[in-house]
């Protein structure tokens, strides 16, 4: 839609304007449970696209977008092995799209709401590697290394409940593929055979994470590190929430 919109962005943005003031409850609608996947996913894309129209706009839907609503929270955690993308990638391409504008207030409302960023930190552990890298790239580029941010609150993103999600990240897992019903067949399955392209992917995921824990914790200019001339032996750490990122790895 935006794509399509160059030279018609005004246009949209009116069109945009207009559905976010007057018709937030056929979004709530189209995203609610009883919507199939297809419904959700576009509702989530049109929210996608209103964003991509420009920060003005982005800033409206950040605006009155009710990120604790019932259904974007039930909807956030809906997958399907079968589905491509599926609504819960759908969904994390929707919150990432405003780190992607690279706006101060956009980043300001993202660091004093956790309910926008929780949902997608909670269950990345088992979401496709493309998703895990799309929101993880921009977690570094659009939103740690911005000086649009400031400290305080890049550390009420990285809190210690989200910093514990990205841990979990060097044991991801990627997307479950349900179990079927054994009924009274006791009989076990044999294992899987090793699969070489997750292996492989596994460490696509460690690497990149990797990358986005040193700029979160070694830079005293764009991370939450700050410098400790005490050397970490005072009675007050400077850097409480680095400290407990290091007791997990323990």
């Amino acid at each position: 839609m935006a794509s399509d919109l160059t030279e018609y962005r005004e246009v949209g943005q009116t069109v945009a304007s207009s559905i976010l003031k007057s018709h937030m409850e056929m979004i709530y609608r189209a995203l609610s449970p009883s919507s199939n996947a297809n419904q959700i996913k576009s509702a989530f894309r049109v929210l996608t696209a209103m964003v991509t129209l420009g920060h003005l706009t982005a800033r409206e839907v950040i605006a009155r977008v009710d990120f604790a609503h019932d259904s974007i929270i039930e909807a956030s955690q809906r997958k399907s092995f079968d589905d491509v993308p599926d609504v819960r990638s759908t969904f994390v391409m929707f919150i990432t799209s405003f780190l992607m504008e690279e706006d101060a207030m956009l980043l300001r409302t993202i660091g004093e709401n956790p309910a926008i960023l929780w949902p997608v930190f909670f269950h990345l552990r088992t979401d496709t590697i493309g998703t895990v890298q799309l929101f993880l790239t921009a977690l570094r580029d659009k939103l740690i290394m911005s000086t649009l941010l400031s400290k305080t609150l890049k550390l009420h993103i990285f809190n210690s409940r989200n910093l514990l999600q990205l841990m979990r990240l060097f044991s991801w897992i990627g997307p479950q593929k349900p179990k079927k019903p054994t009924g009274n067949d006791k009989t076990e399955e044999a294992p899987a055979p090793p699969d070489e392209e997750l292996e492989e992917d596994k460490v696509a995921v460690a690497e990149l994470l990797k990358d986005v824990l040193l700029a979160l914790t070694t830079s005293h200019k764009f991370g939450i590190a700050f410098p400790d001339y005490g050397l970490g032996v005072d009675s007050i750490t400077k850097n409480n929430i680095v400290f407990q990122m290091l007791q997990v790895t323990t």
